[in-house]
C-alpha cells in the first residue's frame, strides 16, 4: 500500500461524527464514541514522514473544531493523542473540557509536541504489537511506574 492509499483509508476518521457529552456522567460514552486507533505496517511506516501525519491530524482537528463550535452545548473538548505500544497503534480521543483529568490508569506526561508522539509511533518497533515471546521473557515486573506520553490540545467552543 502506498502513502496516498493509506491516508485515504483514514478519511472516515476525519469526517466521523463527534459525541459531545452534556455532563461529566457522559465520560464513558465520550470515550466509547470518540476514540480512534490507527495502525500501520512497518512497510508503510517506512514511507511515511511525521509531517504526513501532522497534516492528517490537522484535518481531524479542524473537523472537530467545526463540530464543537456548531454544537448547542457551551463547552469545548480535550483532544489527545498517544502511542499504544501494546496494540501497535496511534490513538486519539476527545472528551469534554470540564473533565479535570485524562482517563488513563497510569501516570501521564503531557506534551504540546505532536511531532514527538507521531515520531514515537512511526519509529516504534512494535507496530504489529508486542510479540508474545517478549511479553513472556519479562522476568520480574519493574517497580517503576509506567509513564504515558500524551499530546493534549484544548479545542474551545
Amino acid at each position: 500500500m502506498n502513502k496516498a492509499d493509506y491516508f485515504n483509508n483514514l478519511n472516515e476518521i476525519i469526517i466521523d461524527t463527534l459525541f459531545i457529552g452534556k455532563t461529566k456522567d457522559d465520560l464513558k460514552t465520550e470515550i466509547a464514541n470518540n476514540t480512534w486507533g490507527i495502525g500501520i505496517t512497518n512497510e508503510v511506516a517506512a514511507r511515511i514522514e511525521t509531517n504526513d501525519f501532522i497534516l492528517f491530524l490537522n484535518k481531524v482537528i479542524q473537523n472537530r473544531e467545526h463540530q464543537i463550535t456548531q454544537s448547542t452545548l457551551d463547552h469545548g473538548m480535550l483532544f489527545y493523542v498517544w502511542v499504544d505500544h501494546l496494540a501497535g497503534q496511534l490513538r486519539l480521543n476527545l472528551i469534554s473540557d470540564y473533565h479535570t483529568k485524562l482517563p488513563f490508569g497510569c501516570d501521564i506526561e503531557i506534551t504540546d509536541n505532536l511531532e514527538s508522539i507521531i515520531t514515537e509511533f512511526i519509529l516504534s518497533p512494535f507496530l504489529n504489537g508486542i510479540p508474545i515471546q517478549e511479553q513472556e521473557e519479562v522476568e520480574e515486573p519493574s517497580n517503576e511506574p509506567f509513564l504515558q506520553r500524551v499530546y493534549l490540545k484544548t479545542i474551545c467552543k
